[in-house]
């Protein structure tokens, strides 16, 4: 009698184990595209969440500017282009844009233009109506991407090619510099109306008016770099293909060497503040003083930190793909403030573009980011 007892118990066990596991495995991919909900607040985040919206596709690109968020889906038509106002969280307005289906999309705002990358071409929208301003078709595609601008061009990094420089007001080429395959880094120096292109060895001055060469300087085997006033802070290597664990500080005026330091694992980026360099490795995030190279501190970290990361209020904000948190950092000291963690049920990890997240300062301080089907404003 107690055999069959406990027989009975055993299969009634098994059946409900597998009736659990048909279920969570049902509602992980009946769940795919839904909405994710709100995340836990773990510790003590700096930021509460002022809105956020759910959409019936994924969400592939997202910027900010003049107190506006827009954020970029695809579907069956095309790529849907949709505007929100940051203070009160309505929608503004909605376009739709024909490109090639299934391609990515680029978003960047300049003052009160909204471009747009959806291959083949680049979209000029205005941010205030959404009205189409102009389209050129460039034969962009879905990697490529805006790296900087100015008042006169758009830099596009065209992946294998090199940098080129679109008219912002007609959208036009005005030069290209062909640099071939490689990591391609673009900053503008408007007061010398000059463009660094940061590619292989080198760092590349060229005239903005036409794309010619006014300098160029070997600096060593390049990874990750800023430029701050004039110096450029970058990862580095003593020999090709070589961990770049060497963080660097040379005067593009002078070609001087200000300080080296060298860390233990790969540095993944930089950020240079007024007084700081923060540098993300493979498996810590570093506090450097950004004049002598003092290094102030040292937080280690998952090996899942995506870059790019953000500074806001003397916080330091890191999105963690693995553990599908993002973690609040103090500048000042490099103490855990807190964390938020958007639970996956199906214990993979979500995928952390470049844009999904992003900070503004107007019309207030607000951390914008995006997670599959929806995006959140915290303030």
């Amino acid at each position: 009698m107690k055999k069959h007892n406990i027989s009975t118990k055993i299969k009634v066990l098994c059946g409900l184990c597998f009736l659990l596991i048909s279920t969570a495995s049902c509602q992980n991919n009946s769940n795919s595209n839904a909405p994710i909900g709100t995340p836990a607040n773990v510790g003590n985040f700096p930021l509460k969440e002022y809105w956020h919206k759910d959409f019936d596709s994924e969400i592939e690109a997202m910027a900010s500017g003049s107190g506006v968020l827009v954020t970029g889906r695809t579907d069956q038509n095309g790529a849907v282009i949709q505007a929100f106002d940051v203070p009160s969280g309505k929608s503004l307005w909605k376009s739709n844009l024909q490109g090639s289906n299934n391609a990515g999309i680029n978003i960047v705002i300049v003052e009160k233009l909204v471009y747009v990358i959806y291959s083949p071409s680049i979209f000029a929208i205005d941010l205030d109506t959404g009205k189409l301003i102009s389209r050129n078709e460039t034969d962009t595609s879905s990697i490529d991407g805006i790296k900087a601008f100015t008042n006169k061009h758009l830099f596009m990094v065209k992946i294998s090619e090199g940098v080129f420089a679109f008219d912002r007001v007609t959208g036009k080429l005005s030069w290209r510099v062909l640099l071939g395959r490689g990591q391609v880094d673009v900053f503008p120096n408007t007061t010398n109306k000059l463009v660094y292109i940061v590619y292989g060895k080198d760092v590349i001055a060229v005239n903005e008016s036409d794309g010619s060469i006014a300098w160029q300087k070997e600096i060593g085997f390049l990874g990750s770099s800023e430029i701050y006033n004039d110096v450029i802070y970058f990862s580095n290597s003593k020999t090709d293909n070589a961990p770049k664990a060497y963080l660097q500080a040379v005067s593009l005026n002078t070609n001087d060497v200000l300080w080296d330091y060298k860390l233990t694992t790969e540095i993944k980026c930089i950020k240079a503040t007024s007084d700081s360099i923060i540098a993300v490795t493979n498996d810590t995030i570093i506090k450097f003083d950004r004049l002598s190279g003092e290094k102030a501190w040292a937080y280690y970290t998952s090996l899942n930190i995506y870059c790019p990361i953000i500074i806001m209020d003397k916080i330091i904000y890191l999105k963690n793909g693995g553990s599908n948190e993002f973690i609040a950092i103090a500048e000042e000291n490099g103490d855990t403030l807190g964390r938020l963690d958007f639970e996956d049920s199906s214990g993979f990890g979500y995928t952390i573009p470049d844009d999904n997240l992003l900070s503004s300062t107007y019309p207030f301080n607000t951390l914008a980011l995006y997670l599959k089907n929806s995006v959140y404003v915290y303030k």
